[in-house]
């Protein structure tokens, strides 16, 4: 399962090739029956299948030259039949690195661009995605070889299956995010950020081993390009612009997976770059190219002596560092929640999210948390977002479930509607936000920093 080379079925509905550490890999999404299936398909002979990765992770560990292994191979193969060619050396480098500093025939699917989400288990492998919701992945067990003698020829065989490749990539995650996965800590959260992509891995004795994998955008969201998604209205998108510069306390609330982190990183992109932002997260999910941006995390004790430091007290740090703004990716416990209340009601400007279906259930649960929410909140702009799965017709008797995200409602203070400029200054807004639907960053950038250059 180091290697992905399955014969697609069904209909074609979209195609792409994804080259990665040597490697071209073509992705297909095909109409099986009633469903979406994927079929990543490594452009390589197919007998690169017999190389097995996990015994040139033996080898090396016993200090041995691989390149010695790949002439056994070269040889073993060649007895068996099949004809290796000038390119085979350079093959069996790129599919064992990718086995051992990636994540095996997985890592193109990383890195499609949509792709959402990406679900993997014991038994088997799924992926969201943007066009086609929910997918089945589409790989299959291989057999692999190893040539412990040449002379006289000596081969053991073994079959490379889903539990090998979901341990190895929860090994690899471990390895890549030095972050130790174990007994006594079974549950993970960490960022690949090479791969733009975050990992949520839960493993014994919780629970059998899953990996939930979130594709990080590979540009940062910004209010113009989730106005052109469909996912907020051109005017709401200058209200939320003008509360943040106004450093009114913006909380944004929803339900998982309704994109609540996604309009935080957004509304940030639209502020001063010059203004000093600390951004506070458990995972390095936000950014902010182009601003004055310092990044604090969150840290969990895992061993004796490690001692855990909160988002209470990187909040309280960030406001000895003198920020312009306190952006946290989600506040959970009452230290937490305090902490940034406090922070961005003295004068900080301040953007979070919170968990929760609706305004109401925000109520309550933040009466669990803190004292009087309603007073504070007088003050607190609060964003309400919605998620709905909306039926889609792809043809040939195909309907998918795609996900559509959405503003439901903007609750401002009271104070906001009485500022004499408004309606003249959310009208400058919207005209520049309609002009940077396609832009680029730097284009955005300018644009902000032009707007305050003439404020």
């Amino acid at each position: 399962m180091h290697v992905s080379i399955v014969k697609p079925i069904g209909n074609a509905l979209s195609s792409k090739t994804i080259t990665n550490l040597g490697i071209r890999t073509l992705i297909e999404y095909r109409s099986v029956g009633d469903v979406v299936q994927v079929f990543p398909m490594d452009q390589v002979p197919g007998y690169i299948t017999l190389v097995d990765p996990t015994f040139f992770e033996e080898w090396v560990k016993l200090g041995k030259n691989p390149a010695k292994l790949i002439k056994r191979y070269k040889l073993a193969l060649t007895r068996l039949g099949h004809r290796p060619d000038e390119k085979f050396d350079s093959l069996v480098k790129a599919v064992v690195d990718r086995w051992i500093n990636a994540y095996g025939p997985l890592t193109p699917i990383l890195m499609d661009e949509g792709v959402t989400d990406v679900y993997i288990d014991l038994s088997g492998v799924r992926v969201n995605h943007r066009d086609y919701g929910l997918c089945v992945v589409r790989l299959s067990e291989v057999r692999v070889i190893r040539p412990v003698r040449l002379l006289p020829m000596r081969l053991t065989e073994a079959n490379l299956t889903i539990r090998d490749l979901v341990n190895h990539i929860a090994v690899n995650v471990a390895r890549r995010t030095r972050t130790p996965i174990t007994a006594y800590m079974p549950l993970v959260s960490v960022t690949d950020p090479e791969y733009k992509v975050r990992f949520t891995i839960s493993t014994e004795p919780v629970s059998r081993i899953s990996i939930h994998v979130r594709i990080l955008p590979s540009r940062p969201w910004t209010l113009p390009l989730l106005v052109k998604q469909g996912m907020l209205t051109i005017n709401q998108a200058a209200l939320l612009w003008r509360l943040a510069e106004d450093k009114v306390p913006i909380l944004i609330i929803g339900p998982m997976g309704s994109g609540k982190t996604s309009l935080a990183n957004a509304i940030a992109m639209m502020v001063k770059p010059h203004a000093m932002k600390v951004l506070i997260m458990d995972v390095d999910e936000m950014n902010l190219p182009g601003h004055l941006v310092v990044k604090l995390f969150e840290r969990k004790s895992f061993g004796l002596g490690v001692r855990p430091i909160t988002k209470g007290e990187l909040i309280a740090h960030a406001l000895r560092m003198g920020a312009d703004y306190v952006i946290v990716n989600e506040v959970r416990e009452p230290e937490e929640v305090k902490a940034w209340l406090n922070a961005v009601t003295t004068g900080h400007g301040g953007i979070t999210t919170f968990h929760a279906e609706d305004y109401q259930q925000m109520i309550r649960r933040l009466s669990v948390l803190t004292p009087n929410p309603e007073d504070i909140l007088r003050d607190i702009a609060v964003v309400v977002l919605g998620l709905d799965y909306v039926p889609t017709d792809l043809g040939n008797g195909v309907r998918v479930l795609r996900r559509f995200r959405y503003v439901k409602d903007i609750v401002v203070p009271s104070s906001v509607n009485d500022q004499p400029d408004i309606r003249n200054d959310l009208h400058i807004r919207r005209s520049i936000i309609g002009e940077l639907m396609d832009a680029p960053i730097d284009q955005l950038l300018a644009s902000i920093s032009k707007l305050h250059t003439h404020a």
